[in-house]
């Protein structure tokens, strides 16, 4: 059989079924799931789903083209109490998935862990609520008594200060991840023009850079339309230029293009600093993967790349990485520009760029709160 008839052959005989299949290419990449899969495993509808199911794909990938078939279990608990069957078919080079039969019961506790991650992260934003307000009264009161902010005290201020946006950071990533892994992700698609929209976000960023002397130079060539969560993808370019003022060097310089390419707009974010080795590289969108140039493997929660690369992929669109260490990084990322039956979709403005710097608990502050100073007052 040809490829194409195989994987016609299969989603016939599955498309109806209630036992949960997926089919992906032999780089373990999904490319067709059936109802009862995306609905109890939602992650799968997405073409990079199954790094959801098992991280290490590489392994799994090597010992399924040696053995043919392969049984595994898996290292996510949206996953856990099912066992996976792989089955390579040769000649057309498709992988057929099939999970072992999941009880009600198991799903249920599945899906409550998307409460009980919501219930994690409110248990630290409720005191971190009063201990910002105490921050902010003790450098009230400080600067009466005299104190100026440039002596010791208000260094440690600012220490644990720092500290508190880098928890509440933290907290907001796991439980976006969580809900992009549960399919419980809500999203409000706008049309938006490109130039004119991001350009605002990008003039509140450039205080931060400039802060940090590094300039942040913008080429927005075409002013193009596109669908997208405009608060999503915002968040997107914050998260990437945050890892630039981060993971810095002398004379480092962050420059972010946008040109149209086709039907495509395609976006890149590059920077002159630390680069990455091909180890770190390999596993930048891996979850929960860390890596700092003097921390090692503990600079953060290791899930900024990841939720990038989930936002991308929620808007139909790809993401890459080119890197070298020691030379410097670019993020390629494209998303589809407007078709003809979406231009009578209202256009969506942007606030001024005045209005990202307004709120001290905004996702600029927040991200860019482990290279500058955060508000405490």
């Amino acid at each position: 059989m040809s490829p194409h008839s195989d994987l016609e052959y299969i989603e016939k005989l599955y498309s109806q079924s209630t036992a949960p299949v997926a089919v992906a290419d032999k780089k373990l990449n999904i490319i067709w799931t059936n109802n009862a899969a995306a609905t109890l495993y939602p992650s799968l509808t997405m073409p990079d789903g199954f790094i959801f199911i098992n991280s290490d794909t590489d392994k799994i990938s090597a010992q399924l083209f040696d053995k043919k078939s392969l049984t595994i279990t898996s290292d996510s608990f949206l996953f856990s109490g099912a066992l996976i069957s792989l089955t390579y078919i040769e000649q057309s080079a498709l992988v057929l998935i099939n999970f072992s039969p999941v009880s009600q019961e198991d799903y249920k506790t599945a899906v409550s862990n998307d409460k009980a991650i919501s219930s994690f992260s409110n248990q630290f934003r409720s005191p971190l609520t009063i201990i910002f307000s105490a921050l902010s009264s003790i450098s009230r009161q400080l600067q009466k008594d005299g104190i100026q902010k440039n002596e010791a005290v208000f260094d440690s201020l600012r220490t644990v200060n720092r500290s508190c946006y880098n928890i509440l950071k933290n907290c907001n990533n796991i439980v976006m991840f969580n809900k992009y892994k549960t399919a419980s992700i809500q999203s409000d698609f706008q049309r938006v023009s490109v130039k004119n929209y991001f350009s605002e976000l990008f003039k509140a960023v450039s205080i931060f850079t400039n802060a940090l002397y590094i300039p942040l130079e913008i080429n927005l060539e075409e002013n193009v339309d596109i669908i997208c969560d405009p608060d999503k993808i915002g968040l997107v370019f914050i998260n990437l230029i945050a890892n630039c003022c981060k993971f810095t060097r002398p004379s480092n310089k962050i420059t972010i293009c946008a040109k149209k390419s086709g039907e495509r707009m395609v976006f890149t974010v590059s920077d002159l600093g630390c680069g990455m080795s091909e180890h770190v590289l390999t596993h930048a969108f891996d979850a929960f993967f860390s890596y700092d140039p003097k921390m090692q493997y503990c600079s953060s929660a290791g899930l900024g790349l990841t939720i990038a690369k989930l936002i991308i992929t929620e808007h139909h669109g790809t993401i890459a990485i080119e890197s070298k260490k020691n030379v410097g990084t670019k993020i390629i990322f494209s998303l589809p520009i407007c078709g003809e039956n979406e231009k009578n979709i209202p256009l969506k403005f942007s606030a001024p760029s005045s209005d990202y710097l307004s709120d001290k608990f905004s996702d600029l502050f927040i991200h860019m709160s482990e290279t500058s100073n955060c508000p405490m007052a």
